[in-house]
């Protein structure tokens, strides 16, 4: 297959659920597709900037099975959340993070949530680093970061799956949710982490669904079963991104080459 023009991926949040974009990327490899241009939230921005970076889907699962789960959660009381996001940004700079946008092999859309000034912020071009942590501050999780003078969340308030803000960059867009909408009629939903994550995906899904629109693929990895930190579980949920997009192979095709 060869496709002549510009393919957009779309890189949704999810906490570790995130992973599965990986098992994505793997997968569009093998299958000859190579996206120019990117877009990410929270999760999606860190695996969305890796992949900019030129890193191959075997190094982005590397970084996640060297990283660990108890480091990102230190402790560390402070204005606006439980810890910070210092391990994270470690582990970038660890990895060769370049200064600015600019620097990438790839473009790259990053989406944030300004708290100070109550909307959606899309970032691509500047310095980088503090973007994507900015991205990945899960309230009340991870303090906001503060970028000139303001603060910032994670983008997946506002805007889970930034696919409309690269309609104008690419011929086709792939769309990857790792937050998809099911039933759950075998929870009872009788422990507060159950409800905090359902709530949690009911109001993700809520600005999912319009962006969708804009999608000319939508992959959606079933990995609601897995935790937000289920990091541990990488392995497994990285394998559920590749199944599924393999699982579309045919029809990913078909509509690139439309």
């Amino acid at each position: 297959m060869k496709v002549d023009h510009n393919i957009g991926l779309v890189l949704s949040g999810g906490g570790a659920r995130g992973i599965a974009h990986i098992g994505v990327l793997k997968a569009l490899s093998e299958l000859n597709i190579h996206p120019t241009v990117i877009s990410g939230t929270s999760a999606g921005s860190i695996i969305g900037v890796l992949y900019a970076m030129g890193l191959s889907s075997q190094e982005m699962i590397d970084f996640v099975g060297h990283s660990s789960l108890w480091k990102f959660f230190r402790f560390e009381w402070s204005a606006g959340g439980l810890s910070n996001l210092n391990y994270l940004k470690e582990r970038l700079i660890q990895i060769g993070i370049p200064p600015n946008f600019e620097d990438l092999q790839k473009k790259l859309f990053v989406t944030t949530t300004n708290l100070t000034k109550g909307k959606t912020e899309i970032f691509h071009e500047g310095p980088l680093l503090d973007t994507i942590l900015a991205s990945c501050s899960i309230p009340l999780v991870f303090k906001p970061v503060i970028i000139n003078g303001d603060r910032y969340a994670d983008g997946g308030i506002l805007n889970n799956l930034p696919a409309s803000v690269i309609t104008s960059q690419a011929h086709r867009i792939i769309g990857v949710n790792v937050i998809p909408l099911s039933a759950d009629e075998d929870k009872d939903y009788q422990s507060s982490i159950q409800v905090a994550q359902r709530c949690f995906e009911l109001f993700m899904n809520a600005n999912t669904q319009p962006e969708l629109i804009a999608c000319d693929i939508a992959i959606e990895p079933k990995v609601q079963d897995f935790y937000l930190f289920s990091l541990p579980k990488f392995n497994l949920i990285h394998d559920i991104g590749y199944e599924t997009t393999m699982a579309k192979a045919d029809l990913i095709q078909k509509v690139l080459l439309s």
